[in-house]
C-alpha cells in the first residue's frame, strides 16, 4: 500500500490527479494536484489519545488533499464539490 501521510500507519486506498492537470489543460507553470483517501487502522482510532483528522493538506511542489474514508464518504454523501471533482 502507499502511503498516504507522514505516519506508517496511514494507508492511501484511493489517489487521483484533479484539475488542470487531469483535463488536459495544464500550462507550463501549473502544478500537480491530487485528492486522496486512505484509511485508519482500528488500532489507532482506539488509541488514548487520539484525535480525528478528517482532512488533510499538503501544499508542496504537488499539492494533495486527503480525507479519511469515513469523512470521504460523509462529504460524498451531501454532495460535497471537492469530492464530486
Amino acid at each position: 500500500m502507499t502511503d498516504a501521510g507522514s505516519s506508517p500507519t496511514n494507508f492511501c486506498i484511493l489517489k487521483v490527479l484533479v484539475r488542470s492537470h487531469a483535463h488536459g489543460l495544464a500550462g507550463p507553470e501549473s502544478d500537480r494536484d491530487f485528492r486522496s483517501v486512505f484509511v485508519l487502522p482500528t488500532a489507532e482510532l482506539f488509541r488514548v489519545g487520539f484525535k480525528y483528522q478528517g482532512t488533510r493538506m499538503v501544499k508542496e511542489a504537488e499539492d494533495e488533499t486527503s480525507w479519511e474514508v469515513g469523512h470521504f464518504l460523509q462529504l460524498a454523501l451531501q454532495g460535497h464539490p471537492l469530492i464530486l471533482e
